[in-house]
């Protein structure tokens, strides 16, 4: 069970991290483009 929870946990940290690498990368790629 606790092992269960762990992984959960872990890989919803990794789809949030994940997320906003992708936000970071789409807004860095805006400010490339706009300067």
């Amino acid at each position: 069970m606790s092992k269960q929870t762990k992984k959960s946990k872990l890989k919803f940290h990794l789809l949030v991290f994940g997320s906003c690498e992708a936000y970071n990368g789409i807004y860095l790629l805006i400010y490339l483009t706009k300067y």
